[in-house]
């Protein structure tokens, strides 16, 4: 498997998302997420046998309850990740069985190593997950990304350009996460960056996983693939002084990648009708995304439409990128408005990473 990261932003105006599938803990497949989202339901408990490491109090999290309480992260993520691909691939029918023509280019995010998550659990994992998706994998294109929540959203940018370079006839983009692990969650407690009773400012830790699935426009009108949204620009940063850092910022890092994300032909103009983003509770990422959008303010009508699910599922981690722009493509499928559009950022908590995408409605004409 390969791992590379661009770092200028393209504009891919004939790449679509033709799937979108999601696991979370406030839905079982992208339908539900995405009803639970725009209802505002939550899924958050103590949960009673993993306690921080200050006061012993239990941790509250957010988690797939349908999973069994006796499997940890690892176990988690693999059944997560597996049957949101699944999800996601289900557009192209019998066409990638494992025994099929049709071999598809997997790009994976998943978390960084971290205690409770090592570099051997990261490299089994991605492999455990590729291998279970009973696909024909084109191997020598798929790429592991363990940098943090904006990874699959760059992954994107890189999706784009196999498409358009060989002749890879879909990529499948994604992204899991579960901190269920008790190293893990001590270790979150000891930075200061767990929520609890007296520590408003943290995360609520939660699970989950997102994919999508892109081709060339050409491509799913031929197979008649009906796609969902248009990818129109990825953009990349890199924070020179991230939180972990201890010195003041002024969020060059995310507003190099929006600046970038809206930097293309198609989007220099626009103004999203809506903004999907990885705000979970923490005052590093508000504080980055408020200088960011006072930067970008021509880009975003008034009232502003801004949406950050982890006040549903959790933090999401690793599979925030992707379950974001899974979630921002299927809302613009269903979005009654012809010219809707939507820009999805992510701030990676244990990297400088910071990256954005840009969606577009998909509409007959925009392939013609």
């Amino acid at each position: 498997m390969t791992s590379e990261r661009k770092t200028t932003a393209a504009a891919h105006d004939d790449v679509v998302v033709v799937g979108v599938g999601a696991r979370t803990a406030i839905g079982l497949d992208m339908r539900m997420t995405a009803d639970s989202v725009a209802a505002g339901l939550k899924r958050f408990r103590e949960v009673s046998y993993l306690r921080d490491r200050t006061d012993g109090h239990p941790i509250v999290m957010s988690l797939l309850t349908s999973l069994s309480e006796d499997t940890f992260a690892v176990a988690r993520m693999e059944q997560l990740a597996r049957s949101a691909a699944r999800e996601a691939l289900a557009p192209l029918g019998d066409a990638v069985r494992a025994d099929g023509q049709m071999a598809i280019p997997v790009l994976l995010s998943v978390p960084p190593k971290r205690p409770g998550f090592s570099d051997a659990d990261m490299t089994a994992l991605a492999k455990s997950v590729m291998q279970g998706l009973g696909i024909h994998l084109d191997r020598g294109r798929c790429g592991l990304q363990g940098t943090g929540a904006e990874a699959a959203i760059g992954a994107l940018a890189q999706a784009a350009q196999l498409l358009r370079d060989s002749k890879v006839p879909a990529v499948l983009v994604g992204g899991v996460e579960s901190y269920k692990d008790i190293d893990t969650l001590q270790w979150i407690d000891g930075t200061e960056r767990l929520k609890r009773p007296g520590r408003p400012n943290g995360i609520t830790p939660g699970e989950g996983a997102g994919f999508l699935l892109l081709c060339r426009a050409d491509l799913a009108r031929e197979r008649g693939w009906q796609p969902l949204a248009r990818l129109l620009a990825v953009g990349h940063g890199s924070e020179p002084h991230p939180w972990y850092s201890g010195q003041a910022h002024m969020a060059e890092g995310l507003t190099q990648a929006v600046q970038a994300a809206f930097a293309e032909p198609e989007t220099e103009n626009l103004a999203v009708t809506s903004v999907w983003s990885d705000l979970n509770g923490e005052a590093w990422r508000a504080e980055e995304w408020s200088y960011t959008y006072l930067r970008s303010v021509t880009h975003h009508p008034e009232p502003m439409n801004l949406l950050h699910p982890a006040d549903c599922w959790g933090d999401l981690g690793a599979a925030s990128g992707a379950t974001l722009a899974a979630l921002a493509a299927y809302q613009l499928h269903h979005d009654p408005h012809p010219a809707a559009s939507s820009l999805v950022w992510c701030a990676s908590a244990q990297s400088p990473y910071r990256a954005a995408c840009v969606l577009g409605k998909w509409v007959e004409d925009a392939a013609a």
